[in-house]
């Protein structure tokens, strides 16, 4: 059994944060995670965020585990592409850092390019994918 739960703290802020718990009932595992998102740059065609997220919990195996995540994002809207920065600091896991471009095509068709684990055996993959909601 596993209980979750988030709650927005300065949600009509300009930089929204909220504070969120999840815990297995079962294994006794448990996390807390405090999130933000952060509109750097919102002018003209592009349109520059920020995402971090501080977690802390107890993994089912009782260790403690900490995590930091930071994820830059910068969307260019003539072009209707997204270019994005991610890096995960866990504290039982190696470092790890990704870029990402995604570039919207024709509506429901996106192309995803991913350059994965920057910092130790770089990976790249290319997805396609369609999406149409009635």
């Amino acid at each position: 059994m596993r209980l979750w739960g988030e709650v927005d703290l300065r949600k009509t802020a300009a930089n929204p944060a909220s504070v969120g718990l999840t815990v297995d009932l079962v294994s006794g595992a448990a996390r807390a995670a405090l999130r933000q998102h952060r509109a750097l740059v919102d002018e003209g065609p592009a349109t520059l965020s920020h995402d971090g997220a501080l977690e802390a919990g107890r993994r089912h195996d009782g260790e403690a585990v900490f995590v930091a995540r930071q994820n830059l994002r910068l969307f260019l809207g003539g072009i209707d592409t997204t270019v994005t920065g991610s890096v995960v600091m866990d504290s039982a896991a190696p470092f790890h850092a990704e870029l990402a471009v995604e570039k919207r095509l024709r509506p429901g068709i996106k192309l995803r390019a991913v350059i994965s684990d920057i910092a130790h055996d770089p990976a790249a993959r290319l997805n396609a994918r369609f999406e149409r909601k009635w």
